[in-house]
Parts: C-alpha cells; structure tokens; sequence
C-alpha cells in the first residue's frame, strides 16, 4: 500500500507543478516495471487511475519527447504532457513567480543578515521571518522543480 500511495502521490505532484487542468484524465506510459511494482499496480490499477487521474498505462521502450517522468520503486512512469500544457505558457509563469519570490527572498535574508534587526526586533518577529523564510526557500525548490521538469518536456 505504501508503493500504491507514493505512486498516487508523485502523479498528483507532477499534474500540480506541470499545471495539469485538475480534472482532465491523462495516459500514463512506464518504461521499466519490475514484479513487485506490476503485481501492487494490477492489484490497485482502479484506485491509482481513479485517484491520480489516469486513464490508461502502457509499457513503452522509452519515453517520447513531451514526458514528464514520474519515479516510484521499481518503475518508471511517464507522463506525456506536451498535448496536454502549453509548455511555453508554463515556464513564463513559473519565471515570473520566481522573480517575485526572489524579491521576496531577499528581503527576508536582508532582514534576517542584520544584527541591528536581530538585536532590537521582537523573538517572535524573528521566530516568524525565520519560519516565512523557511517556507519561501521550500516554494522556490518547488518552482525550480517544476521547472526542471518542463525542461524536460521541450
């Protein structure tokens, strides 16, 4: 079962970065599927395409151009997204919230670089722009993932 919920996990994480409309139904390709990754999808195939949102899965040598890869133990899942986003579209949204994010960034490291904000700013504004930072550095490796990811698409 943890193999069937990573599974489930990484496609919906893959659609959410890749800006997959929610509710659209996609194909699902794998390259290398060894038994114990085959036998848990034939045991669970209705619940992992219900839930992640795939209609179908077919066994290819390798990949097309287009293919957002998706890693689980023992298989390699693929997604082809290429006809389904508009990559180009995609990667300038991302860019975009990038820039802003940086910006947002460098703010919070400025404040947080400086002694004098340290010494006379309240602990919890300190604890708080700790923690915001923390959160805006886990939304940029988000961002460059999915970046990445669309690098691969074209």
């Amino acid at each position: 079962m943890t193999w069937v919920i990573t599974v489930i996990e990484n496609i919906r994480s893959a659609r959410a970065q890749m800006n997959v409309p929610a509710g659209s139904k996609i194909p699902m390709l794998v390259t290398q599927f060894d038994e114990a990754a085959r036998a848990a999808w034939e045991a669970n195939e209705g619940m992992i395409k219900k839930l992640a949102r795939v209609v179908s899965l077919d066994q290819v040598e390798s990949f097309p151009k287009g293919c957002a890869s998706v890693a689980a133990p023992g298989a390699s899942f693929g997604l082809p997204l290429a006809e389904i986003i508009d990559v180009d579209a995609e990667k300038a949204r991302l860019e975009k919230n990038l820039g802003k994010l940086a910006k947002e960034l460098g703010g919070l490291r400025g404040r947080l670089n400086n002694p004098k904000f340290i010494a006379s700013a309240p602990d919890e504004v300190v604890v708080e722009a700790r923690a915001n930072l923390s959160l805006r550095e886990e939304e940029e490796a988000t961002i460059r993932e999915a970046l990445s990811r669309l690098q691969e698409l074209g």
